[in-house]
């Protein structure tokens, strides 16, 4: 029996395995978005107990609620950058 993948099968088969074709990513690629990832399961959790500890004291008076908005403002924009970044990708076809 020959274990051997006919040319044909192959050709056929191309349109339904872009995965297992192009199975590996630019390394450099891989080197930037690992340690984003990581960083981001770090400071998301800090983030949100930030939140809410700004929330509380501007509740209590003990700071303004301008300043406490504006951390929250800050906080979502340092936090949401891929995603803003991939949307403006998209939306600009680059």
């Amino acid at each position: 029996m020959n274990s051997q993948i006919s040319p044909t099968v192959a050709i056929a088969a191309t349109p339904y395995a872009p995965g297992v074709l192009h199975a590996q990513a630019s390394p450099l690629s891989m080197a930037v978005t690992s340690p984003q990832e990581i960083l981001m399961g770090w400071l998301i959790p800090i983030a949100i107990i930030l939140v809410i500890v700004l929330g509380a004291l501007a509740i209590a008076r003990r700071i303004s609620w301008a300043w406490c908005i504006g951390a929250i403002v800050g906080i979502a924009i340092a936090c949401g950058a891929p995603l803003m970044v991939a949307w403006v990708h998209a939306a600009l076809a680059v």
